[in-house]
């Protein structure tokens, strides 16, 4: 039985994108991806058109991160320079992106097909195959979004058996997309105090390299646009805020900061009563491959909603944390909250703006602050063993 739907599932997880791609390419892109409800440019992998727009725009002698005219759309670049070199080495250019676009869902779908064949119920693999194919992924699949190719680098740290593929991957996808970076410490915690210390050390070389391209970093900031639409963080929360008061961008009101501040104060809250929370994860389950993908997972959908705006195809990193969730919906302790969790991550992953434009923005930001408040709870939870043992100082090497 479980067998059986497993098999299902991967034939449908690979059927669906791929089927997509492949008529978006062959006939009317925006047409095809409209009809399953993503609605998209008319030029396929718009994302990636970016990087390439911005290697023609470099080699007529102009800057990427003021002005791009090279992009259809003259988008400013915002990625670290990093994917620049890389396309470059590569040769990748504009004839050549349909294949880098392909390739980002390969990744992808191996990486999602991995966790299905791991899961050990049939409802797990039907849940896990729903949110595979959400709304989220399915954006980010269309757009060709680097955001594919950071999971998959951050999955295959998770996985690796060995260390120096683990840290390896992790610096790659720090160095890459920089929001990669909060992983490392946490990740580290439930390590022994050597792969502390390496990752403190590679924590601090991607600071290094960034605080050395502090003019790139600045530029990034400002050419990421803030939306109040189709993403989710505390940004976001603030600009939908300013909306609805209709106030000016010269004379914001603080009520839209108290939205900010009113998330963090609800974000340390959870840690506190988490840490102060008698109930412990069972053991076995924390310190599981599981357990680890949560952490890894978990910590960049809480660092990301808590310090931006981040668009919704980023969610796609909630997707490796459902594990961990499924196993808790097994322990009595953890049942209510894991199911409200579950819950929660296929109801941010289909965004209810698609639904009802009045509401649904609004329920949105509340789904994804809800979901900020499980994830950390649940982190909490898996660190407060180990950061109990590092605080008393009995600690193995």
């Amino acid at each position: 039985m479980v067998r059986g739907t497993k098999v299902a599932a991967l034939a449908v997880l690979w059927a669906a994108p791929l089927l997509l791609i492949v008529f978006g390419l062959r006939t009317n892109w925006r047409a095809t991806w409209g009809a399953v409800g993503v609605h998209v440019d008319v030029l396929p992998f718009a994302d990636l058109w970016g990087i390439t727009g911005s290697l023609a725009t470099l080699r007529n002698h102009g800057d990427p991160f003021t002005a791009n005219p090279g992009d259809p759309w003259n988008r400013p670049f915002n990625y670290p320079r990093v994917w620049l070199k890389l396309f470059s080495m590569l040769g990748i250019n504009n004839s050549r992106i349909s294949f880098v676009g392909v390739a980002f869902c390969v990744l992808y779908l191996i990486c999602v097909s991995a966790l299905l064949v791991r899961c050990v119920h049939s409802l797990d693999a039907t849940v896990l195959l729903v949110a595979g194919l959400s709304f989220s992924p399915l954006l980010a699949i269309q757009l060709g979004n680097t955001d594919l190719f950071i999971f998959a680098l951050m999955f295959a740290g998770c996985m690796a058996h060995s260390r120096i593929l683990k840290w390896g991957a992790l610096f790659a996808a720090a160095i890459l997309k920089i929001f990669p970076l909060i992983a490392m410490p946490i990740v580290a915690v439930r390590g022994s105090r050597k792969e502390r210390r390496a990752a403190l050390v590679l924590a601090v070389l991607v600071v290094a390299t960034f605080a050395w391209q502090w003019r790139d970093l600045n530029a990034i900031r400002h050419n990421t646009p803030v939306s109040s639409r189709m993403a989710y963080g505390v940004l976001s929360m603030k600009a939908q805020v300013e909306e609805g008061l209709n106030s000016p961008l010269g004379h914001r009101l603080p009520v839209s900061w108290i939205a900010i501040l009113g998330c963090w104060v609800a974000g340390g809250g959870v840690i506190a009563a988490a840490w102060k929370n008698p109930t412990f994860i069972d053991e076995s389950t924390r310190t599981s491959a599981n357990g680890e993908l949560f952490l890894a997972f978990g910590a960049i959908y809480a660092f990301t909603f808590a310090i931006g705006s981040n668009w919704d195809y980023r969610l796609i990193f909630l997707l490796p944390t459902l594990p961990l969730a499924f196993d808790l919906t097994r322990q009595s302790a953890h049942r209510k909250w894991a199911i409200a969790y579950i819950a929660l991550v296929i109801l941010a992953e289909n965004p209810l703006e698609l639904i009802s434009a009045i509401y649904g923005p609004a329920l949105c930001q509340a789904t994804t602050f809800f979901l900020f408040l499980v994830v950390t709870r649940f982190l909490t939870l898996q660190c407060k063993p180990d950061l109990a043992i590092i605080l008393s100082g009995d600690c193995d090497e």
